[in-house]
């Protein structure tokens, strides 16, 4: 990552990463295209990375890590906040469309925790030991981890698609993470299998 991105601080790299941003998914389909195998290596490694810092009961991962697994890797948050939320569906679109096993583990785990605090209680920001350090709760929390709860029972999922259709944000943030995991929920989720040859 560029070192003058995010304010001119440095950030990036193996130091400080942010589990968000993988896209292991796509990184499958590029090894398709492109057949080069090195795609598939690195959503490997996203497995990896990921489970480095989760946390090894509840699955909760920081906003930031070194991908060793040190939590609030340089001067980032060591929360699973604002960051994080968006890790759960990330990475259960890796389990849905390519069966990646560690992911559908890691799905599961986090899901089960999320619905033991109840679906309508979760908040939008947590520390990994599972202590509430948010305070609202939106859609950008909840509608991750019910595209997530895909990896989990019957009930779960239903608890999840529940209370998400309940919730009516009105902040950027939730509006666009909203209608990308209502896209997931539904299975329109765009995949390069659902295009025409």
């Amino acid at each position: 990552m560029h070192p003058r991105c995010s304010g001119g601080r440095p950030w990036g790299g193996c130091n400080e990463t942010d589990i968000s941003y993988y896209s292991p998914r796509f990184f499958r389909c590029f090894a398709q295209v492109s057949g080069d195998d090195i795609w598939t290596q690195l959503a490997d490694d996203t497995s990896t990375i990921r489970d480095n810092a989760a946390h090894p009961a509840m699955g909760l991962v920081p906003d930031w890590q070194s991908v060793e697994g040190r939590a609030g890797a340089g001067s980032r948050t060591e929360n699973y906040g604002f960051d994080a939320i968006r890790g759960p569906f990330k990475q259960v679109l890796d389990y849905l469309w390519h069966g990646n096993e560690p992911t559908r583990a890691w799905c599961e785990r986090i899901t089960t925790w999320a619905h033991g605090v109840g679906v309508s209680r979760l908040v939008n920001g947590y520390q990994l030991d599972g202590s509430s350090s948010g305070r609202n709760h939106n859609v950008a929390v909840v509608r991750s981890l019910a595209t997530c709860a895909s990896a989990n029972t019957q009930q779960v999922v239903d608890d999840f698609v529940a209370e998400s259709v309940k919730l009516r944000d009105d902040f950027w943030y939730s509006g666009y993470l909203g209608n990308l995991y209502l896209l997931a929920m539904s299975g329109n989720m765009w995949h390069r299998d659902m295009m025409a040859d």
